[in-house]
């Protein structure tokens, strides 16, 4: 696996779910200027009387260089479309005469539309049952040969929301002739070969707006993260609030600065405004994670004995004893016993002196952190900010008190430690199965001077599109706490075809995704194509490995 960060490839500008695709599927659409009319008005078009046709079946050669045999679909076929994408299925017509459509369908309405690549487009919304037809005038036949039946639902919804429908589809038209369809196979192969210098400009173009939507939506993901942050910030210092308000006004408290560990106590602690990735070197910011760890040592191994000498005074001419103080009790957190850094804690309890002390965080095995911010120090209460901490996982940590200069300990209280969030971005991946191989006429994937690792499937057939799967990560697992964060898709060249996510493991250490692609025939001087690029978001504590192995 290559990253952003800088191993292989060059950084990529952040961005990010979800993703960019809605926006984009407007460009596949695989007619142009389809409108929907009634079945009343595609059967005026010029319905003659009708002539016995033929389910041809012979394979025709095309004339382009290295082209290989294509073979013209018989009909009745089979369809099934679902969310925005689409089925296609072409023919030839040679010589003027009728062409009958009948669907048989089920599922949500679909529209079914007929059409030529030099004349306008036919389209008819039904629910069950549609029947389409016109009549081929000799002016068809001068400006193509080659026709495509198209079936897409009529609103694209997802799936799981009712947006799928199956059937068959049945063409009826006349005998077409073989050399005249071979010659017309031929001059589309040049077409669309005299049209590769333009379609690769197009790519480069189309992936660096890509990039920039990439960006955009990564900013939108960010923000909507960082004001989650903020509200949770703003419900705790709400929470602890009045008692702030209390040790303001109380007389007598030491306040003792120790460092730039955290806010002072009447000037509640922000989150960061940034992010850490490791792509934009930028700060943290923190992430909340499910409790988790190991316990760390007992207070009986950190306990320091008080010998009889200390307790009871030396014999004979010495000082006369001294009461032996209780050691520091703590009674509650004002967090409820987690946080992340640079949240407010109010140790509340007794017997903690009214000099200033110690207090200690355990937030990993051997992981004992003297807190060296501000503090509001009280007998009874305590005011102090969960350490800044990098390098370390949620862990299920303790809290404990020492007094000066007794150095009493208080015992441990627990306290759940939630580590600071980082963001990391992947471009490439060979852990991937890209579409069907045997099936797919073409397939683009590897390395591409996009900037991106540009996957994508193209299409030379004018008879027939497919669609399939491609599938990424479908081993690798994440490590030490980092999940799949979002996913963002963006095209490079969608014609007659497209892509959208049909599967992602959000917030899991599995980063699998699964993109769901169609090509309908070529049909055209271009050739038919769904390619995209793709950029990963993973999240997770700040300055620990993601377990990720780059190949």
């Amino acid at each position: 696996m290559q990253r952003s960060c800088g191993r292989g490839l060059r950084r990529t500008g952040w961005n990010c779910g979800l993703f960019v695709l809605v926006g984009m599927l407007t460009a596949c659409s695989s007619t142009e200027n389809a409108s929907p009319t009634s079945e009343g008005g595609v059967e005026s078009r010029g319905v003659g009387q009708m002539q016995q046709p033929v389910k041809p079946g012979v394979p025709v050669q095309p004339g382009g260089a290295g082209q290989s045999n294509v073979q013209i679909p018989t009909f009745p076929q089979n369809f099934q479309v679902q969310g925005p994408e689409s089925d296609s299925f072409g023919f030839a017509v040679t010589q003027p005469g009728p062409i009958v459509i009948d669907v048989q369908g089920q599922g949500a309405p679909v529209l079914v539309t007929l059409q030529s690549p030099g004349g306008q487009p036919i389209t008819q919304q039904a629910t069950g049952n549609v029947r389409m037809s016109y009549n081929v005038t000799p002016q068809d036949v001068q400006r193509s040969v080659l026709w495509m039946v198209q079936i897409r639902l009529a609103q694209p919804m997802p799936p799981q929301q009712g947006g799928r429908a199956a059937g068959t589809v049945n063409v009826q038209y006349p005998l077409p002739n073989p050399s005249q369809v071979q010659s017309a196979m031929t001059a589309q192969q040049r077409a669309v070969q005299q049209q590769a210098a333009q379609q690769q400009a197009q790519e480069q173009q189309m992936a660096a707006q890509g990039s920039a939507q990439f960006e955009q939506a990564f900013q939108q993901h960010k923000s909507q993260f960082l004001q989650q942050q903020a509200g949770r910030r703003a419900a705790l210092i709400a929470q602890i609030q009045p008692v702030l308000n209390q040790l303001q006004s109380r007389q007598g408290g030491q306040i003792r600065p120790r460092g730039v560990e955290g806010d002072s106590p009447d000037i509640p602690a922000e989150p960061t405004d940034e992010i850490g990735t490791r792509a934009l070197k930028q700060p943290g910011a923190p992430l909340m994670q499910a409790p988790g760890g190991v316990r760390p040592p007992t207070m009986a191994a950190m306990e320091e004995p008080v010998s009889s000498q200390q307790a009871l005074g030396a014999a004979g001419s010495g000082p006369p004893p001294q009461q032996v103080m209780q050691n520091p009790t703590i009674t509650s957190l004002s967090v409820g016993g987690l946080g992340q850094p640079g949240d407010q804690v109010i140790v509340n309890g007794s017997g903690f002196g009214t000099n200033q002390g110690e207090v200690h965080f355990i937030l990993g095995p051997n992981k004992d952190v003297t807190y060296t911010g501000q503090v509001w120090w009280y007998d009874n209460q305590i005011l102090v900010h969960v350490p800044q901490e990098d390098g370390l996982r949620a862990y299920n940590g303790f809290v404990y008190v020492v007094r000066n200069p007794d150095k009493g300990k208080s015992s441990l209280t627990p306290f759940h430690f939630e580590p600071t969030v980082d963001f990391r971005t992947i471009i490439y991946t060979a852990d991937r199965r890209i579409g069907q191989p045997g099936k797919d006429f073409k397939i683009v994937g590897g390395n591409s001077n996009l900037g991106h690792q540009q996957i994508g499937h193209g299409n030379p057939n004018p008879f027939i599109g497919y669609k399939g799967n491609d599938e990424f990560f479908t081993n690798a697992r994440l490590a030490n706490d980092w999940v799949l964060d979002e996913v963002f898709l963006t095209p490079t060249f969608f014609k007659r075809g497209g892509a959208y996510f049909q599967e992602k493991k959000l917030g899991t250490n599995w980063p699998y995704f699964n993109v769901r692609f169609w090509v309908d025939g070529c049909f055209g001087d271009t050739e038919s194509f769904a390619n995209y690029i793709f950029l990963v978001s993973i999240r997770g504590p700040k300055g620990v490995a993601d377990g990720l192995v780059v190949p």
